[in-house]
């Protein structure tokens, strides 16, 4: 317990801070050298950076930024609604999709009730269910892939939120559209599916499950979207949530007003409508994996297949390899927080960003990791 007088909610204390991804500034300041000098692989971030038309229109809508942003986000609403085919109010807008898990634990979460993840997903679903007191009720995986059914086994009548990471976070794997939309056609009427599709748009066309479809026949089940990864917008935090208009509009009602920026509306419309910058950077990082890929196997050491632009590797020691590359200028995440000590997580970046990871991963003192 902190010792402070004044009484605080007793769950807080099962609580650890989210440790994201180290800052390029911060490691730069730390080894003396200017920020360009170091790459960064740690964030899943979009290598080729945003569209010159997000840039542009967040320059254009600086003008503005004395005013209060647009509430409803209503211009990218309509966009949305329009590609998804759906109307604005299935759409709820927040500062990354870490802002909309938020406003679901509010919505849905209490002490007494519980919430449904797999084990190696992303930690803010443990993390928010744990700031709402509610508890977290991990279950294995199906190797490297979140097993639907096993995630069924553990919903009970205490359930409220499941969360399906599709494609997962940090393994970079994803379910397959038959067994997620037969695990939502077995989904109690008790309970929420909320599917996290940061990194849907990394899947092969026509895999990624019809979830509107499922929406519009009544099941309970939201996906959430961000434009921090394939639309290069992290630093501006926006993303929406998709779900059925009930539910929505009890998300409307927990929102913060104003939440999401007028230069991070602008950019996301503009990045939306740049389908040549999208499409730019699905080859990048599909070229880019088969070249990582390859090198890894040259050097034996073992990764997991991904969808995503992302890959998970083992190592040997997370950490050490994790401290080896910052002394050499390059930024990866170490896997020990999701029971993964031997493994690394690192983005596909650019071919010379990927060339200078694999020389200094060949380099490392002890050999390169992990043999198979």
């Amino acid at each position: 317990m902190a010792e402070i007088p004044v009484e605080y909610n007793p769950w807080v204390d099962l609580l650890r801070p989210y440790e994201p991804g180290r800052p390029v500034e911060e490691l730069a300041r730390e080894l003396g050298v200017a920020p360009q000098a170091v790459v960064k692989l740690a964030s899943n971030e979009n290598a080729l950076g945003p569209s010159p038309a997000a840039v542009r229109a967040l320059r254009e809508a600086a003008s503005r930024m004395h005013l209060y942003p647009d509430g409803s986000c209503f211009y990218l609403a309509q966009r949305i609604a329009q590609k998804l085919g759906v109307t604005s109010d299935w759409l709820v807008f927040g500062t990354g999709s870490n802002e909309l898990i938020v406003l679901l634990g509010l919505v849905f979460l209490r002490p007494g009730v519980a919430a449904v993840m797999s084990e190696k997903s992303f930690l803010i679903y443990r993390l928010v269910t744990r700031m709402f007191g509610a508890e977290p009720i991990e279950v294995s995986m199906k190797g490297w892939t979140i097993d639907p059914g096993a995630l069924q086994e553990a919903i009970g009548e205490d359930c409220r939120l499941v969360f399906i990471a599709n494609p997962n976070n940090p393994t970079g794997t994803a379910v397959s559209r038959e067994n997620l939309e037969a695990f939502l056609d077995r989904l109690p009427d008790h309970v929420l599916a909320v599917v996290d599709e940061a990194y849907v748009e990394f899947m092969p066309e026509g895999q990624a499950p019809d979830l509107i479809s499922r929406m519009r026949e009544g099941k309970m089940v939201c996906s959430l979207r961000t434009f921090s990864k394939i639309y290069g917008l992290a630093g501006l935090r926006i993303g929406y949530c998709v779900a059925p208009p009930p539910v929505a509009s009890l998300l409307q009602r927990v929102r913060q007003p104003f939440n999401v920026s007028s230069v991070a509306q602008a950019a996301a419309l503009a990045a939306l409508e740049d389908q040549e910058h999208v499409r730019r950077t699905l080859q990048l990082v599909a070229s880019e994996r088969r070249y990582l890929e390859s090198e890894l196997r040259g050097l034996g050491m073992e990764y997991v297949r991904s969808v995503t632009n992302f890959m998970l590797v083992r190592t040997g020691n997370g950490l050490q390899t994790f401290a080896a590359l910052q002394e050499r200028h390059i930024i990866v995440r170490p896997m020990d927080v999701y029971g993964l000590p031997d493994f690394v997580r690192i983005t596909i970046g650019t071919h010379e960003q990927n060339r200078r990871l694999i020389s200094v991963l060949r380099d490392l003192p002890g050999g390169p990791g992990r043999r198979t």
